[in-house]
């Protein structure tokens, strides 16, 4: 765990100077519950007064951290690569596996490491390297919030059509 003070008043000055500089800003969640192994995934990108949400899934036989890392390769696929770009997720596991250990992982043989491979791939077409940070969830960050909810309207989705073919919805 992070032992960080974490302030949301911090935070809410950090997206301003972001948007300042002209950064495209993401928000990104997993949805799991493991009873069902049922996932959702949800993105919020804020790029100036445009925004964009996708909710996708819902997806079957998962887990949570794939959701959370499934989060983020949407997120970097939305986003254009000549921009500069921040993601935020709430889950340490993500943020510090891309950032930190997988330089270290053999991630042909690790779990989730098609995901993480995918993402690092995705992270090299970058012309500025985007910037993975990691926020406390449920903090009551706008964000992180729509996130979290586009990320559990996904995972609840249970329309027959979605079970097979997992659904995308940008808006």
């Amino acid at each position: 765990m992070r032992k960080s003070l974490f302030k949301k008043e911090d935070h809410e000055k950090e997206i301003l100077s972001l948007r300042i500089r002209n950064f495209v800003i993401a928000y990104t969640d997993g949805s799991c519950w493991y009873k069902d192994k049922e996932g959702g995934v949800g993105v919020f990108l804020r790029d100036g007064f445009l925004e964009k949400r996708l909710s996708l899934g819902p997806f079957v036989n998962t887990t949570i951290s794939r959701m959370e890392l499934y989060a983020i390769l949407e997120a970097l696929k939305l986003a254009d690569r000549k921009r500069k770009l921040i993601i935020y997720s709430d889950s340490e596991y993500v943020v510090d596996g891309i950032n930190i250990w997988c330089e270290n992982w053999d991630l042909e043989h690790r779990v989730n490491g098609d995901l993480f491979l995918e993402i690092l791939s995705i992270l090299n077409e970058f012309e500025i390297p985007p910037i993975i940070k990691h926020i406390p969830g449920h903090q009551g960050i706008e964000g992180n919030d729509i996130a979290d909810q586009l990320a559990f309207y996904a995972r609840k989705s249970k329309k027959k059509d979605f079970k097979k073919n997992s659904k995308k919805l940008v808006i």
